[in-house]
C-alpha cells in the first residue's frame, strides 16, 4: 500500500517542475499577454490567439498545452481588458484555468509608456485515477477522480516604445496549497503542494535593417523558488511585417527553431520546433507549438 501512496505522491509533485506548474511557451515573444497581463492593451486593435504545445512528442503523457487568449484597449482611455482560458496536462495530471484580465497605461514620456496589468481567476488540478496503472491491487481511495479549485492571480508590468519593449510578471500570486488524494489505509496520506510564485523577466528591441527587413533580438528569464534559473534568447528576422523566421537557445536543452506568416493584417500563423538536446533526445522527436490567431478593427479615437 506504501509503494502506492508513494507512486501516487511522485505524479502529483510533478507539477513542482517549473516547466509543469507554468505552462511553457516558445512563442513568447508572439503571443506576450499569454505571459503578461500588462500587454491587454498596448496594440490598437483586439486580437484572439489559440495556442497549442506538444511537448517531449514520443514520450508517452507527454505535457500537452492548449489555451485560447482574447484582449485589447478600452476605446477611449488608456486601458485594456482580456481574456484566457487554458488546459495543461500530463497523463492523469492535468490543470483548467479561466481568467480575466485589466491593465492601465501610464505615459512616462512622449515615446516611452508603461502599463500595469492583472489577471485573475480560477485553477483546477485534477488527479484522473483511472488513468493510472497501479504496480499493487490494494488501496481504499475514495474515488477515482480528485479536483483542488483555487483562485489564481498575476500581476504584470510592461514599458515600451515603437522599438523597446520590456516586461516582468509574477504568476500565482497567491500560493495556494491544493489537497488531491486520501487513502484512509495510510496514515498523514493527504497530498498537498504549494502553487509557488513565478516570475517571469521579459525584453527585445527591433533593429530596421532595411525598409523591407527588420531584426528583432529578444530573452526572457524564467525563475521560481528551488527551481535553476532558466534563460532563453535569440532573434527573428521580419519582412515587411509578413514573414517572420527565427531562432533562440533555452538554458535546460533545447534550440527553437519558428516561423509565423501575416496575412494582410487579420490572420496571424506561427509555427515553433523545439530540438531537445538534454538527457531526453534519445526518446523524444521535440516539441511542437502552433499558434493562430485573428486580428480585429482598430479602436476608434
Amino acid at each position: 500500500m506504501k509503494k502506492i501512496i508513494v507512486y501516487i505522491c511522485i505524479c502529483v509533485c510533478a507539477i513542482n517542475v517549473h516547466a509543469q506548474q507554468i505552462p511553457l511557451y516558445s512563442l513568447f515573444a508572439y503571443n506576450k499577454f499569454i505571459i503578461n497581463p500588462a500587454y491587454a492593451g498596448v496594440d490598437d486593435y483586439f486580437q484572439a490567439y489559440a495556442n497549442s504545445r506538444y511537448q517531449f512528442v514520443g514520450i508517452e503523457n507527454a505535457p500537452v498545452t492548449s489555451s485560447l487568449s482574447f484582449y485589447g484597449p478600452h476605446a477611449h482611455l488608456p486601458m485594456g481588458w482580456g481574456g484566457l482560458v487554458y488546459n495543461d496536462s500530463q497523463g492523469a495530471l492535468s490543470k483548467f484555468a479561466v481568467y480575466g484580465a485589466y491593465s492601465y497605461a501610464v505615459p512616462l514620456s512622449r515615446t516611452l509608456t508603461l502599463s500595469f496589468g492583472l489577471l485573475g481567476g480560477i485553477m483546477q488540478h485534477t488527479v484522473d485515477l483511472t488513468k493510472v496503472t497501479f504496480l499493487q491491487t490494494e488501496y481504499n481511495f475514495d474515488g477515482q477522480v480528485y479536483n483542488s479549485i483555487k483562485p489564481d492571480a498575476t500581476f504584470g508590468m510592461y514599458v515600451y516604445d515603437r522599438n523597446f519593449y520590456a516586461g516582468v510578471s509574477f504568476e500565482q500570486l497567491f500560493g495556494n496549497k491544493i489537497q488531491m488524494l486520501h487513502d484512509s489505509l495510510y496514515l498523514k496520506s493527504d497530498t498537498r503542494n504549494k502553487l509557488n510564485s513565478h516570475l517571469s523577466i521579459l525584453g527585445g528591441y527591433t533593429y530596421t535593417i532595411s525598409t523591407e527587413f527588420s531584426l528583432e533580438p529578444h530573452a526572457i528569464i524564467r525563475k521560481t523558488a528551488a527551481t535553476p534559473l532558466q534563460f532563453e534568447a535569440g532573434a527573428h528576422v521580419s519582412y515587411n511585417s509578413i514573414a517572420w523566421l527565427g531562432l533562440h537557445v533555452r538554458t535546460g536543452g533545447a534550440c527553437v527553431m519558428y516561423m509565423a506568416y501575416n496575412y494582410r493584417d487579420i490572420l496571424q500563423f506561427a509555427y515553433a520546433y523545439d530540438i531537445t538536446y538534454s538527457a531526453l533526445r534519445k526518446d523524444t522527436f521535440g516539441s511542437h507549438e502552433i499558434v493562430v490567431g485573428i486580428r480585429f478593427a482598430e479602436k476608434d479615437e
